[in-house]
């Protein structure tokens, strides 16, 4: 690193050290370039297979996913279970909160929660989901907001979250088009 001295700079001085920066970045941006242009190669030699890997995956989850679905008196106690390192079974849904009329829920929640209208209303007079998501069912009726798609749902997913990370790279660096 070059460091200033005492003196004050000229423009010259600030023009060469703007020349050391730019050759820098160049320099930078060569080595960036040829290990992208590797990576690229690399994905390429390996797409077919990858590919064909991808999809045998994706088709022996669905397999595991229909058997699951079929058979959920397998999995009352425990819910689920792990072989070969895949976990399957059936989980609590996520849901989702759903109502039909927005200035009704607003009214409702100003006349039943007006302590909590700030977090539960937007300015826009549209009730906040995700905050009404944290109330209890019977405060949900109350507000005339209703809960869909929380019972239970199959899912089969991996153990290894590593491998998983890794592999969700490579597959979406594998389907990506090819440059023409």
């Amino acid at each position: 690193m070059n460091a200033p001295n005492d003196r004050a700079a000229s423009l010259a001085d600030i023009e060469a050290a703007c020349k050391r920066l730019g050759d820098a970045r160049e320099h930078l941006r060569g080595i960036v370039a040829r290990m992208q242009a590797e990576v690229t190669e690399t994905t390429t030699h390996y797409r077919r297979d990858l590919q064909a890997a991808i999809d045998r995956v994706a088709n022996e989850h669905e397999g595991v996913l229909a058997l699951v679905s079929a058979a959920p008196a397998l999995f009352r106690k425990p819910r689920s279970a792990q072989w070969h390192g895949v976990k399957c079974g059936w989980q609590k849904g996520k849901g989702a909160v759903s109502w039909d009329d927005d200035e009704r829920v607003c009214g409702l929640i100003e006349r039943h929660l007006p302590d909590q209208a700030e977090t539960l209303i937007r300015m826009t007079r549209k009730p906040v989901a995700a905050a009404l998501a944290n109330l209890d069912g019977r405060e949900l009726r109350r507000l005339g907001v209703s809960l869909v798609d929380a019972g239970d749902a199959p899912f089969v997913k991996p153990v290894d979250s590593e491998l998983d990370r890794t592999v969700k790279r490579l597959v979406e660096d594998a389907t990506q088009p090819e440059a023409a």
